[in-house]
């Protein structure tokens, strides 16, 4: 299955309250994703939760890095907003659950 194109992100983030910022995320090296703006400050927008980290350790070192400077990550896919405490913990099973899947699979 495609990637999600821009619009179909922008169609999910915009409800949510965030505006997207064209490209801001790859122009700083960033996974994919896209920063947006929402009112209470910047987050990294990605697709797929999944895509971002499958790694439980990764993630984690991820959302310190976040937390030390101030931005969030919205996983479109799963609608989860980790600036949330229900967010967060989420994401982080989420992300355990990735981490287990390919030794399952394989």
């Amino acid at each position: 299955m495609d990637e999600p194109t821009g619009d179909v992100q922008d169609a999910v983030a915009q409800p949510l309250g965030f505006e997207p910022e064209q490209g801001a995320g790859e122009a700083r090296g960033l996974c994919p994703g896209r920063e947006v703006r929402g009112s209470e400050g910047v987050v990294l927008a990605v697709a797929k939760l999944d895509r971002l980290s499958r790694s439980v350790l990764d993630f984690a070192q991820l959302m310190v890095r976040a937390r030390d400077l101030g931005w969030g990550l919205v996983a479109l896919d799963l609608g989860v907003d980790t600036t949330t405490t229900s967010g967060r913990f989420v994401a982080n099973v989420m992300v355990s659950v990735a981490e287990w899947e390919p030794d399952i699979i394989g």
